[in-house]
This record gives C-alpha cells, structure tokens and sequence, in this order.
C-alpha cells in the first residue's frame, strides 16, 4: 500500500505544525511506537523549519497589505461607468468611486463625476476608461445636459460613448457613415462660453462614440496649456442630431485644438474612427497655432450620407471646413462640402508651412477649396478674388507664407476617348528646381475648381528651371466631357507643402 497522508491545499495548521501550502503529510505520531521516526513525513526539525518559512511568508503578506490600504485608493478602480443622466459631482473623490449619492444603494455616476474620479486617479501611467450603461430603452438616445461646464480633463482616460447598449460604431471605410451614437451631450443649458468636452494639458486622452451639441462656444475643447498630445477624438458626430441629419451646431468649433500641442488625431485611418462634424457655427476643425495635427476619414459639412449640405459657419461667422495652423499637419481622406467659406485654410506666417492636404473629397465650399492666407494675400482668400498666383519661371517659387505659398499645377490638356473611355491629363508645374513633387489630380462638375473627386496622382521631378511637364496622365476612373480638372502640387519630401488647386480649372474634350 502506498503512502496515505492529507495535501495541503493553503497554509493551514495540522494540530501543533504550521505547514506550507502544497506540502504532502503524513501522520506525525508524536512517539508511537509502533512507528519509526524515519517514517515521519515531517518530523520536528523540519516542522521547525517550515514554521519559520511560513511565519516569514505571513509577515511579508501583512506588510503588502498594509502598504496597500496606506495607498491611493483611487487607483483600485480605473473604470468608471455612468449610469445617470443628471448632473451631480461625485461624493468624493478620494474614494475611487464614481458615485454622487452614498447614502443610496449602489453606485450613482453621472458623467461629472466619472470625470472628477478620472482626474483624481493620480495614475499617469495607466489609462483610465468612462464607459456607459445608462438604463432605459436601448434603442432611444440617452441625453446628458449639462447646468454648468463640465470639468476640464486633466488625466488619460477613455470616454467611450460606444459602450452604451444599443449603439453601433460605424463600418463604412468611405462615403456615408453608419454610426449609431445614443449619448448625447446637450449643451443648451451649460452656459454662456461653455465648452462641451475640454482637455487641457492632458495626453492620450481617447473621446469616442458621443453626439456633442449645442453648447454656447466648441463641441470639444484643448486648450493652450502645454502638453495636451496624442489625444484622439474619433467616431462623435459633433453639431447635428443623433441621426446626423439635422444641424444642432456648437456655437463656436466643432473640434478647437490650441497651443503648443502635437499628435492630436481628429478621426483616424478606420471606419470606425470616422467623425461627423457639421453644423457647428464657427470652424468643423480648427487646428491651432502651433501643433502638429492629423484629421483624417471625416465628414466635415454634410450630413450623415456624406451627401447633404449640414455647412460649418453661421450667419456671423465664416466656416472652414478645416482651419490649419502650426506645422506639418496632414489633412486626407475627408469629405469636406458646403462650409460658408473654404474647405481647408491655411492661414500663418511663414513658418506655417508643412501641411500635407490630400487626398480629400473638396466640393460646394462657398470659398476656395484650398486656401493659403497670408497677410500679404488675405485679399485673395475667402469671399475674395480667387486663388493666389504662381511665381514661376526665375522666381522659382521663392515667395514665402503658408505652405510657402506653394505654386499649384496648369492643367494644360483634358480629353477623355469616346473609344476607350481613358481620361489622359496634361499638366505643368513650374516651381523649385531640382525637387520631387505629388501631383495630385481632381475632378468636379462643369465650371467649378475643387477637388470634389480624386482620379490618381503622379511623383514628379522638376529640372534645373524648376519646370515639368505631365504628358497624357491617365484617371484612374474616366471623367465625362464637361467636367472640370484640377490638380495640386505637394512636396514630396518635408517640409510637405501642398498648393491651392489649380487656379483656372480645364474642361474635359472628347477625344477619339
């Protein structure tokens, strides 16, 4: 018969003898006779022994606990869900919890509070999450409305409206967007120069799946304050109604990036990061005055099929589509449309050069779809006389402003072949010598000079002069007689300067 004894499954004590988890004993017969000691699976040295392991591993547990209970308790908790519509601050909120009323069963969080927690969470290293479950029918909108401003966020954090029951993020890569948002953010009771969401000196900071409207000046809010990087503001619709269709426009921005502030991404590379920003009374996205920013996979001034007009701009306000300023910004992939002034503005000094605008869908804007503003040219600009003029041949392109007032490309020759169905392009730039440019090519309905429809672009070199020349460029898709071609020239390596389109837009012939 084999050994018979009892396995320890935790630290236990068998009789006298303290013995370690996973130990194997056997009966201490303390002195039968009719046993040997040598048969003892744990004798009295070796019970010794283990006591002293144990009451060590003991003393450590206890002061790990200790330290424990003397720490933060904030960072015990790192997900705060809000549950309530109402607008109360957090009971405390040294507590870790998200809960406005301690006296009431359970948690009650409102987003207030899940905010003042997040803030307090002294855990810069750690991303914390604000989700939602806010009760009632899953299919209705679940409307926040604030009675004051909400509190600035100040820690990482993640307020993920998408976790709301009966929400779905959007899967469309182009074109419409099918998002269905159910939190809604209501501003019209926050107040005079209240901002929706505010983010100030505060990184990777993610606010995704919320309806943000109505408040008194911008849907979402960095400030100046340094160090507001990296954040992402991804899949809202800011400006309209839950279904996208109706303008409920902020008063000032949709999206207002400020300051010293980098890598701040409005939208994003996936469906699912893709924003609806329209409505709003001032700018859809105003990029700052120093940062380096990517707005990217947006509709910006039309509704949720990416086809109705939902303009940013009110009747005191110009409205750019996008409003550029610092360095090195990339603007691509958005549809832009309708906004009561240009599509996308670049206005700075010189040192506002870098802006990488395109490939965009640019159409129906009231001013230029490109516009690079200086003082020098701010009479050229939006509402004003047409695009900037090229300063070729000896100059090189030499004038300096935004996007160091980068010339754009002539379109010289546009027929597409009764035959075939090819769309072949002809093209010259004249800029500085000896330097690779992106050409890109639009095309738009007749007599107009956007860049409502992307057809391809081509790499390019410029010679000595700073001259080149596209010969039979063909569309990736063939454009129908009539319409409209343009083009924009951009830097291939950095500074990435991108031009206005080009100036006088050319009709597409029929050809053989």
């Amino acid at each position: 018969m084999g050994d018979v004894g009892l396995y320890v499954a935790d630290v236990s004590y068998f009789r006298d003898v303290v013995v370690a988890k996973g130990a194997f004993l056997r009966p201490i017969t303390r002195g039968r006779a009719e046993m040997s000691r040598n048969t003892f699976a744990l004798g009295v040295p070796v019970a010794r022994e283990m006591m002293t392991l144990t009451l060590c591993f003991l003393l450590m547990s206890a002061a790990i606990l200790i330290v424990s209970l003397a720490a933060d308790p904030a960072l015990a908790l790192s997900t705060f869900t809000v549950n309530r519509t109402t607008n109360e601050s957090d009971a405390s909120t040294a507590d870790g919890v998200c809960d406005v009323d301690t006296s009431t069963t359970g948690n009650q969080c409102t987003l207030r509070a899940a905010i003042q927690q997040a803030n307090a969470n002294s855990n810069p290293s750690e991303t914390d999450a604000i989700k939602f479950n806010i009760p009632g029918d899953p299919t209705k909108v679940k409307t926040i409305r604030p009675t004051s401003e909400l509190p600035a966020i100040t820690q990482s954090v993640t307020i993920n409206g998408y976790s709301q029951p009966g929400s779905a993020q959007n899967t469309r890569e182009r074109g419409a967007i099918n998002a269905v948002p159910k939190v809604q953010l209501d501003g019209s009771l926050a107040g005079i120069d209240a901002d929706g969401l505010i983010v100030q000196g505060a990184s990777n900071i993610t606010i995704r799946g919320l309806i943000i409207n109505r408040f008194d000046r911008s849907g979402i809010f960095l400030t100046s304050t340094d160090g507001s990087d990296d954040n992402h503001f991804e899949g809202n619709f800011i400006g309209t109604n839950a279904a996208g269709t109706v303008a409920l426009g902020n008063g000032n921005t949709g999206v207002e990036i400020n300051g010293l502030n980098d890598g701040n991404v409005v939208g994003g590379s996936a469906a699912e990061q893709r924003n609806l920003i329209s409505g709003n009374e001032g700018d859809g996205v105003f990029a700052g005055t120093d940062g380096t920013d990517t707005i990217q996979g947006n509709l910006i001034g039309t509704d949720k099929s990416a086809t109705g007009d939902l303009h940013n701009g009110g009747t005191s306000n110009n409205g750019e589509g996008v409003n550029l300023g610092g360095q090195n910004s990339v603007v691509l992939d958005n549809i832009i449309a309708f906004n009561t002034s240009d599509g996308v503005q670049v206005r700075s000094n010189a040192t506002g050069t870098g802006h990488d605008i395109g490939p965009n869908l640019i159409f129906s804007n009231d001013g230029l779809g490109i516009d690079l503003i200086d003082n020098t040219n701010n009479g050229l600009g939006p509402n004003g006389d047409g695009p900037n003029t090229n300063d070729g041949g000896t100059a090189d392109d030499a004038d300096t402003g935004p996007n160091d007032l980068q010339n754009f490309p002539t379109i010289t020759s546009a027929t597409t072949s009764a035959s075939t169905g090819d769309t072949k392009i002809d093209a010259f730039l004249d800029t500085v010598p000896s330097t690779q440019y992106t050409i890109r090519f639009y095309s738009n309905p007749r007599d107009t000079g956007e860049g409502k429809t992307f057809i391809g672009d081509t790499t390019v070199t410029t010679n000595s002069n700073g001259t080149f020349s596209v010969n039979d460029f063909v569309a990736t898709r063939t454009v129908p007689v009539g319409q409209s071609i343009t083009a924009t020239a951009t830097k291939f390596t950095a500074p990435r300067n991108t031009s206005e389109f080009t100036g006088e837009p050319r009709s597409v012939r029929s050809a053989p």
